[in-house]
């Protein structure tokens, strides 16, 4: 599958956010339209009413505003899924007998005698504590 011509995530979120909201705000104002039209027609003998016209853009734009739905819903869950990928290998590290290099064994303290306090390991001296964060995940396929 050729990855060139899918819009990210972000794009797909955005894209959806908008048709979504313009879509249920049109289509909204179109039904309260076809309402009032069906309400005026109602109410007089020589009044031609256009509701159908109305109620017809009114489902196109809910058709719009569901389609923004799939688009938010698609965006978001590919967000969500490169987010877990990209902190796979890090989640990884955290589990013991999973890492790729283990951690060695923590140093023994130093004895504290008296006042004096234990100072801590100077630098080369490998640390015990989680692994930062990875600041950029693995490049998908196609990029």
């Amino acid at each position: 599958m050729n990855y060139r011509y899918i819009p990210s995530a972000a794009g797909l979120t955005v894209w959806g956010i908008v048709l979504f909201v313009a879509g249920g705000a049109v289509s909204g104002w179109m039904s309260a339209l076809a309402v009032r039209e069906s309400f005026r027609d109602a109410t007089s003998v020589f009044y031609s009413s256009n509701a159908e016209v109305y109620t017809g853009f009114a489902v196109l734009f809910a058709v719009v505003s569901i389609a923004g739905f799939v688009l938010l819903t698609v965006g978001i869950s590919r967000a969500v899924k490169r987010a877990d990928q990209r902190y796979d290998g890090w989640f990884r590290t955290l589990q013991p007998g999973i890492a790729a290099a283990p951690y060695p064994a923590p140093l023994p303290a130093a004895p504290v005698q008296g006042n004096e306090r234990a100072q801590a390991p100077g630098p080369g001296t490998p640390s015990t504590g989680i692994p930062p964060m990875p600041m950029r995940g693995p490049a998908q396929p196609g990029r």
